[in-house]
């Protein structure tokens, strides 16, 4: 999954198609390890 603004690119839980535009869920952030997880919104 890719963010265009601000820039994040991060795995998505579910199986968007490929170039896809998808509305997804922000499931996890943590910022001492600069990650986050993604799934796909209903």
């Amino acid at each position: 999954m890719q963010l265009t603004d601000p820039a994040v690119t991060a795995a998505c839980a579910g199986h968007p198609e490929t170039g896809s535009a998808v509305r997804v869920r922000l499931v996890r952030a943590d910022v001492p390890t600069a990650s986050v997880e993604f799934e796909l919104a209903a």
